[in-house]
């Protein structure tokens, strides 16, 4: 069977879940989970909701990049100073994009091919119009 999933089992025979194969990071060579770039994120009590993805880059193939909403009280340089106790340094973000929401389809997922679009589009005030008008809920 098919899934689309990656993981291993250990000795004991327990199944460890990786991350799903479309998601994968690849860059310098180095496989990178986003769920695992999520999991640090949300240890951070600063952040209430995070997408983690993977963006094209010439030097290593890939970028770590990550959408994150916060809390009031939090602060995107606290948070990423927090990743560097919580993920090696190839796990951690090098794009990251603050906003007050993140998109989710019909069943409560976060679209993550529309945070790729956001970082496409770039940080300024009219993609941040842009994104809030193609909201998806």
């Amino acid at each position: 069977m098919h899934t689309g999933d990656i993981g291993h089992l250990d000795d004991e025979g327990y199944l460890y879940f990786f991350d799903r194969a479309a998601d994968v990071i690849e860059t310098g060579g180095r496989k990178v989970s986003t769920l695992h770039v999520e999991n640090a994120l949300y240890e951070h009590p600063g952040v209430r909701d995070a997408c983690v993805v993977g963006l094209p880059d010439a030097e290593r193939g890939q970028k770590v990049a990550a959408a994150i909403v916060l809390a009031r009280e939090a602060t995107a340089g606290d948070v990423m100073h927090s990743l560097t106790t919580r993920l090696a340094a190839h796990e951690i973000p090098t794009a990251l994009l603050v906003d007050d929401f993140l998109p989710r389809g019909l069943i409560g997922k976060t679209l993550k091919r529309e945070v790729r679009r956001w970082f496409a589009d770039g940080d300024g005030e009219e993609a941040r119009r842009t994104r809030r008008t193609r909201r998806t809920w």
